[in-house]
């Protein structure tokens, strides 16, 4: 008789959380510590889940897996299935860096992109097991293989196996590896995760524009935007060096309308018109601006200006002539004048209320000069002014 046990989802997320934690290498009795199951209901979901590959058959439900345990576009059904997918991610931990600490957001990520990369380009429809490792030897990726060990992969010898990898890999022995012993279709893809020391010839196209000592070029025809020879100048210098160290050779071409690169709606003209659009892998000389960096990469390989004007700094002004220096000579000339000129008037108005009043009392030139002075360095004399109107003219120059 049907015991009825029951597959609310509760039920069987408790079952799985049992497998899970067996899974992750926790004994029995800890897994029944953990989870308040008894030993023998552990030890019973744990069989289920060998046999069956799921946990929401009934215990006495002796279904036969119908189906490989793999990881596919078309094989994420249940709770499990989606838990074998997050293994899958884990497997990679990490390519980038190969760290075994845990994946953070950004590298999940990246690793599920690589991972569609490679499913939507090398794999073909069907089951397939993806692994990503940067070293054999990681902590977190022998810990996979021994899961995928003890859950018999190697009893599963259709399941198709792609094995990406950087360039520290070493493919025999991923590939050679027991658990992996009766796989038929197997595959290793090689990642340049370094930065790669020979292109092998491989031909870049380079657009530049002229713009000495950066760049310099003779044109081999009078087509606009037609190919180019490159002069000597500091990036043909550049480009001669790259050539010989990373086995590269480069097909220069010339930028049609001559210009480095203005935007209009979203789209650049000149140089990088050309990168935007894909159409050159990289340009000679080119000035960074916020719009640029929104649509290009740059790599620094001089600075900007090569040669600097420098002098020495002025020295101190001689003590003499700070009575003087603090105005130039046309304010002091300015000055001069106009002391001269009101020491003139002065004179020449305090002479004629002389003589219009008969007064026997005059005032000389020379000391209207001197209380012009005097007024101006506010330490002024005796007032000598013989009228009224000379106190209101000596009044306002003081004022001034």
């Amino acid at each position: 008789m049907d015991r009825g046990i029951t597959n609310a989802p509760a039920v069987v997320a408790e079952r799985a959380k049992i497998v899970w934690l067996w899974l992750r290498g926790a004994s029995a009795r800890t897994v029944s510590q953990q989870t308040g199951a008894s030993l023998s209901t552990v030890y019973r979901w744990i069989r289920r889940w060998q046999e069956e590959g799921s946990v929401r058959t009934r215990p006495f439900h002796k279904a036969k897996r119908k189906t490989p345990w793999c990881v596919g576009p078309n094989k994420q059904t249940d709770f499990m299935d989606k838990w074998w997918s997050q293994q899958l991610v884990l497997v990679a931990v990490l390519v980038v860096k190969g760290t075994s600490t845990g994946m953070a957001e950004t590298q999940q990520q990246l690793v599920g992109v690589l991972v569609g990369q490679v499913v939507e380009k090398h794999i073909p429809p069907g089951c397939h097991l993806v692994l990503m490792t940067h070293t054999l030897h990681s902590p977190i990726v022998q810990e996979v293989i021994s899961l995928l060990e003890r859950n018999g992969l190697w009893k599963l010898s259709d399941t198709r196996v792609v094995v990406v990898g950087g360039t520290t890999t070493h493919p025999r022995a991923v590939l050679l590896h027991p658990s992996l012993r009766n796989t038929i279709h197997a595959v290793h893809l090689t990642l340049f995760l370094d930065q790669s020391s020979n292109f092998m010839g491989h031909r870049l196209r380079v657009v530049s524009v002229p713009f000495f000592p950066y760049m310099a070029y003779k044109k081999e025809s009078d087509h606009p935007g037609g190919p180019i020879t490159p002069t000597d100048s500091v990036d043909k210098r550049l480009l001669s060096t790259i050539a010989g160290k990373l086995n590269v050779s480069f097909d220069n071409f010339e930028e049609p309308s001559r210009g480095f690169g203005l935007a209009k709606d979203g789209k650049f003209n000149g140089l990088v018109g050309f990168l935007q659009r894909e159409e050159a892998d990289f340009c000679t000389m080119l000035g960074a601006t916020a719009d640029r960096l929104r649509v290009l990469d740059y790599i620094r390989t001089y600075p900007s200006e090569l040669m600097t004007i420098t002098s020495l700094n002025p020295p101190p002004f001689p003590q003499h002539s700070a009575l003087i220096r603090p105005f130039e000579k046309e304010v002091w000339a300015s000055l001069l004048v106009g002391v001269v000129v009101w020491g003139i008037v002065f004179w020449v108005m305090q002479q004629f209320w002389v003589s219009v009043t008969a007064r026997q009392r005059s005032i000389q030139f020379s000391k209207t000069l001197l209380y012009g002075w005097g007024a101006l360095l506010e330490q002024p004399p005796l007032d000598p002014s013989v009228s009224l109107s000379g106190q209101v003219l000596l009044l306002k120059f003081r004022i001034i």
